[in-house]
C-alpha cells in the first residue's frame, strides 16, 4: 500500500534528509541579482558600487564609494563586534527552577563568573572598550569634532546614517581613532557582513 503525502523528490540529500540545495550557475546568478537589486534600490548605488559593497548597509556603501577608507571600515566592524561582546556580559543568565531543567534554560552554564578564562576574557573586553572610548574622546578634543562619540554610536552601533550627512568628518575622525587602537591588537574574526558578490561569483 502506497504511503500518503507528497511524492519524494529524487536527487542528492543532506545528512538530515533534506533535499540538498542546488548550486547551479542559474541559482548563483539569481542570488547575485537579488543582492545587487536590494543595494541599488535601498542605497541608490550604481551597479559597480553595489558589486563592491561588502555588506548591505550604510558603512559598506560609504566604503564602496570611497567616502571612508578600508581601514576605517574594518575599524567600524571591529568596534561593533567588540561592543556586542561587551554587552553580552551584562545579559543575566536564567537559573533553572530544578536540576532537570539545566539543559532547557538558555544562557545558564553553571558558572559563578570565577572561571579563569571567563575572567580573562572580561578583563580583555573591558580594557579594549576603555581604550576605544578614550581614543574617541581624545580625537573629539584634539580635532574639535564634538560629536565624534555620538556619530560613531549612531552609525556604527545603531546603523543609522543619512546620505549626505554633514557629520562625515566626525565619523571619519572617530573611525581613524579606532583604527589606530585596533592596529596595535591581534586581528579578530568579524562576522557582521554577508558574503560579497565577488565571492559568490567565484564559486
Amino acid at each position: 500500500m502506497a504511503r500518503r503525502g507528497r511524492k519524494r523528490r529524487s536527487g542528492r540529500r543532506e545528512a538530515n534528509g533534506r533535499h540538498q540545495r542546488g548550486s547551479s550557475e542559474a541559482e548563483r546568478e539569481a542570488i547575485i541579482s537579488v543582492v545587487l537589486d536590494a543595494r541599488r534600490r535601498v542605497y541608490g548605488v550604481t551597479d559597480a558600487e553595489a558589486r563592491r559593497m561588502k555588506a548591505t548597509d550604510h558603512l559598506a556603501r560609504m566604503e564602496a564609494r570611497g567616502e571612508i577608507e578600508p581601514r576605517e571600515y574594518e575599524a567600524a566592524l571591529r568596534y561593533a563586534a567588540l561592543m556586542q561582546d561587551y554587552e553580552l556580559f551584562f545579559i543575566p543568565g536564567q537559573r533553572p527552577q530544578k536540576a532537570g531543567d539545566l539543559d532547557r534554560v538558555s544562557g545558564y552554564d553553571d558558572s559563578d563568573g570565577d572561571d579563569a578564562s571567563y575572567v580573562e576574557r572580561w578583563n580583555r573586553v573591558k580594557r579594549d572598550v576603555a581604550e576605544c572610548r578614550a581614543a574617541l574622546k581624545a580625537a573629539q578634543s584634539e580635532k574639535h569634532e564634538w560629536l565624534v562619540t555620538t556619530v560613531i554610536e549612531s552609525c556604527v552601533l545603531q546603523g543609522r546614517w543619512q546620505e549626505g550627512s554633514p557629520y562625515i568628518k566626525a565619523l571619519k575622525t572617530g573611525l581613524n581613532a579606532l583604527a589606530d587602537v585596533f592596529q596595535k591588537k591581534a586581528p579578530i574574526s568579524v562576522d557582521r557582513h554577508i558574503e560579497p558578490v565577488s565571492e559568490i561569483e567565484r564559486r
